[in-house]
């Protein structure tokens, strides 16, 4: 299961910033699995999710549908969906900041005595920079991890922040390469697109094609999506999605997504671990708030440029992907074999 979340992580933050637009839905892992993620290299990385996959593909059960709409929750649903792809198609250029809440109970199962809410493993801060057609920039500047409970109901947990030089987080996408900063490795590693990932087309082939560009049929396509929304709540649409495809359905359960009716923008989404079950105390999950949201009056020219190796790093060329994960596997360690 470590691995497997770990996979979760690394990949979902991967096409993060191939398809940033696409809703920035992260990982669904557990916060120890990212603890180890700083330390592993993009090769173990490629060796884990070989051996991964291989071992789950035979055991995924077909997806199933979790529900059933009416016909007018059907229509309901179609217009909210309708809605926000026609107000997404007007972005060209886009940036929030965001607060990023990792759920994990197998390392902080603290609750508020007062509301009964589960404490954040951690807790990371950012920003977010997206142009189209599918340039990205996805950037955690602070990391805070739980430390300990409150000292009274009236206060709120303590969190202990992180080694700026250590623990953070930055991707790049120019639209045809990422660039991942390793901050613990100090290796600035890059990836070339596969040309079915490249342009527009990165948006229908990432995981989540949710927001910009996306359209409502394609939506449809891979997720089982109803509205949600809490009665007596103004202002907001919520969205429920659930994947269709099994290499989808290993990733995450399912996701909500949190619309703010004055620009139609995601205002929050929280997406929900594989392995995500109450009943066997399984928290596992993710949650986004974004917000200082805005949409196309700025500019981002030197955003998703090339960016420079900083002093003392190595610039490392990983293996350019393809539609094949195994491929890229088998490819990347036999360049590390090469080297």
């Amino acid at each position: 299961m470590m691995v497997a979340n770990h996979f979760c992580r690394i990949n979902f933050r991967l096409i993060l910033t191939i398809a940033v637009a696409n809703l920035i839905v992260a990982p669904l892992a557990s916060s120890r699995a990212g603890a180890q993620r700083s330390a592993m290299t993009p090769e173990q990385v490629a060796v884990l999710r070989n051996q991964q996959q291989r071992q789950s593909a035979a055991s995924v059960p077909p997806v199933r549908a979790p529900f059933e709409l009416t016909a007018q929750e059907t229509q309901y649903r179609n217009q909210v969906l309708d809605y926000w792809q026609q107000s997404s198609d007007k972005i060209k250029k886009y940036s929030c900041n965001f607060r990023r809440y990792e759920f994990d109970t197998d390392k902080v199962a603290h609750r508020s005595a007062r509301t009964n809410q589960l404490s954040a493993a951690s807790i990371g801060v950012g920003e977010l920079f997206f142009a189209a057609p599918q340039r990205g920039r996805y950037e955690v500047n602070e990391i805070w991890r739980f430390k300990a409970p409150p000292k009274s109901d009236s206060q709120q947990a303590d969190y202990e922040l992180q080694d700026k030089q250590l623990f953070r987080e930055k991707w790049i996408c120019d639209g045809a390469t990422i660039y991942e900063f390793d901050f613990a490795s100090k290796r600035l590693n890059e990836t070339q697109l596969p040309p079915e990932m490249q342009g527009a087309n990165g948006l229908a082939n990432s995981p989540i094609p949710f927001l910009f560009g996306a359209k409502r049929d394609e939506i449809l396509n891979r997720y089982w999506v109803r509205v949600v929304t809490p009665k007596g709540t103004q202002g907001e649409y919520w969205l429920e999605a659930y994947p269709k495809k099994a290499d989808d359905a290993q990733n995450y359960k399912k996701i909500e997504i949190v619309i703010a009716e004055a620009d139609f923008l995601p205002k929050a989404m929280h997406m929900y671990g594989a392995q995500y079950d109450p009943k066997k105390g399984n928290f596992a999950s993710v949650q986004f708030e974004f917000d200082n949201r805005k949409a196309n009056a700025f500019n981002l020219r030197d955003f998703f440029t090339r960016p420079q190796k900083p002093m003392g790093w190595e610039r490392v060329q990983v293996q350019p992907l393809t539609s094949s994960p195994e491929r890229n596997a088998e490819a990347i360690l036999q360049q590390n074999a090469n080297r």
